[in-house]
């Protein structure tokens, strides 16, 4: 899931999470107030860590299941 986030550069909203959900996390937040510090890259939390992290535990799961 994704959640609202404050921006630790320009202290405006931005998001964390997983990235599917910005829309629904964004919707209410006036535009003049959205971070817009990294452009086009996943913003908030660790600037896109969570995803990286699904993938690393998903590789692992994958690993564990099939090749153990």
């Amino acid at each position: 899931m994704c959640y609202q986030v404050t921006c630790k550069t320009c202290n405006k909203i931005s998001w964390g999470g997983c990235g599917r959900h910005v829309d629904s996390v964004m919707k209410n937040v006036q535009e003049s107030d959205r971070c817009k510090c990294q452009g086009e890259l996943p913003q908030g939390g660790g600037g896109g860590g969570a995803p990286l992290l699904g993938l690393l535990i998903g590789a692992f799961v994958i690993y564990w299941f099939f090749f153990k």
